[in-house]
């Protein structure tokens, strides 16, 4: 300990906590009962403003639970994004929209390499799951105009189109 700061690894601590060394791991938390948060939070509480954020890693327990990342901007309300990989879905890597993954799951990639967007069971190395409506567009932007390729889902109603 030097001036208010701990130092594991160090003498000179710059920092709260301070950890060095140079063995890996350096550092291993966690939870040896059942229930809970198996992981690492990272807060920064605001005591202004309109909220704290939250980076999380949780890790599984065993063969079972998901190894993810939750990014938030606001814990106490909500959590923003996940990312990781879901061990109940054949251990598919996802980006999400929610505090775990398997719900408002965006992005999807399989083991096989296939990678889903808006569909989490992709059958081709780019699947894009459109609703009737949506559409993509392939953009080249060079300078001074722009050329595009646009798909809407709705325009060829029932039937296949291809370039």
């Amino acid at each position: 300990m030097s001036g208010g700061n701990v130092g594991i690894g160090t003498t000179a601590p710059g920092a709260l906590l301070d950890v060095a060394g140079t063995g890996a791991p350096m550092a291993i938390f966690g939870k040896a009962n059942t229930g809970g948060v198996n992981g690492i939070r990272l807060i920064n509480p605001a005591t202004s403003g309109v909220s704290s954020s939250l980076i999380q890693l949780q890790v599984g327990v065993g063969s079972t639970g998901d190894p993810f990342i939750v990014f938030s901007d606001n814990p106490a309300t909500a959590f923003n994004w996940a990312m990781g990989v879901d061990t109940s879905d054949s251990n598919k890597f996802k980006i999400s929209n929610s505090q775990a993954l398997g719900t408002s799951d965006l992005l999807t990639v399989q083991t096989t390499g296939n990678v889903g967007i808006g569909t989490t069971g992709p059958s081709r190395k780019l699947d894009l799951g459109l609703a009737d409506g949506d559409g993509f567009r392939l953009s080249y932007s060079p300078q001074p105009a722009d050329y595009y390729t646009e798909f809407q889902s709705n325009v060829f109603a029932g039937a296949d189109v291809g370039i």
